[in-house]
């Protein structure tokens, strides 16, 4: 559990907007069914890394 203080929410609040909008901007190269592809890619290899630290 991570707790932010006053200052930590609100350094979130002004960065996450921030990096959405980076993102949107990074996909824009992709069309939506490309899109749906690296979303699923990037989750498998998440999920791949989280099994990889277990061992």
């Amino acid at each position: 559990m991570l707790n932010l203080s006053e200052t930590g929410r609100d350094v979130y609040r002004e960065i996450v907007p921030v990096s959405f909008a980076y993102e949107d901007k990074l996909l824009e190269c992709f069309n939506a069914e490309e899109q749906e592809q690296f979303s699923t890619l990037i989750s498998r290899l998440y999920s791949h890394a989280e099994q990889i630290e277990q061992k």
